[in-house]
């Protein structure tokens, strides 16, 4: 026992104990008056930041609170895709319902324990009428997962991104976003960005949105903050090698007939 705990300590004391590994992801999200946008890139690399393990990884950084397989499938199709397409591809999603997406960056063992244990709790919350796809709900389950292992945390920095419909009816119907770090701790924003090269896009993002009055959503329409997360992308992944290869965008909005939908959009950023 004691040659163990001393075991410990040296790999401690020493730094060569590294339970967590980088392995990229730069999640953004924008919340608007009647949509709400959750992206990512789909670069995911390896240990020191120079391996690269994976063009198209998608499915454990942007995920639904429910057990929609949507990432899955996009992740699966964009590998037998053509790699080397600049066209902007629109995936049609209409037959799925909407639901909450969670975004989550920094290493992907974790992040993917996260979802799964998530899924789990909001699985069974919900069977007992605890909790409803309601993004405030959402935030703060999230919050408590993550305070739970604050002393061991996940290396996951998250965003959640959803549409608040309890006021749809009345055309009020709002995007919310919450960003958070590693131990729960959680805000109310208009953007968020976490993840590889966060220094670089936030500053760019925040330029770039002009925030309503109250700060918690953006002016403008859906396309144009689409175009506008194009572009600060493109910046970054010019400037940041753990950034590139395609930008997956998530849209849920609310139309003139008061019908929500969702939409995801692939765009091509740097391949090299």
């Amino acid at each position: 026992m004691f040659s163990l705990v001393a075991l410990s300590l040296f790999h401690l004391t020493t730094g060569s104990f590294e339970p967590y590994q980088l392995n990229g992801g730069l999640i953004s999200a924008v919340a608007g008056r009647n949509f709400a946008i959750v992206a990512s890139d789909s670069r995911m690399i390896g240990e020191g930041g120079y391996l690269l393990e994976s063009r198209n990884y998608i499915s454990n950084r942007l995920w639904s609170v429910d057990d929609d397989t949507l990432m899955a499938d996009i992740e699966e199709d964009l590998r037998s895709a053509c790699q080397d397409s600049e066209d902007v591809i629109q995936i049609d999603v209409e037959d799925r319902p909407v639901s909450i997406l969670i975004g989550s960056a920094g290493c992907a063992a974790d992040s993917c324990e996260l979802k799964s244990k998530f899924r789990a709790d909001f699985r069974a919350a919900k069977y007992f009428g605890h909790i409803r796809s309601d993004p405030d709900m959402v935030a703060t389950m999230l919050s408590s997962t993550l305070y739970k292992k604050r002393f061991f945390p996940y290396y996951a920095f998250c965003v959640v991104a959803g549409l608040d419909q309890t006021a749809i009816d009345d055309g009020k119907c709002y995007g919310k976003v919450y960003v958070y770090d590693a131990i729960g701790s959680y805000e109310r924003v208009a953007v968020a960005a976490v993840g590889t090269g966060r220094e670089l896009l936030q500053p760019i993002l925040d330029r770039l949105f002009v925030a309503t009055s109250d700060s918690q959503q953006v002016d403008g329409t859906a396309q144009e903050s689409i175009q506008t997360l194009c572009k600060a992308y493109r910046s970054v992944s010019e400037r940041e090698i753990g950034v590139g290869d395609k930008l997956v965008i998530h849209l849920s909005e609310v139309n003139v007939n008061n019908e929500v939908s969702r939409r995801v959009f692939v765009v091509p950023l740097k391949q090299h």
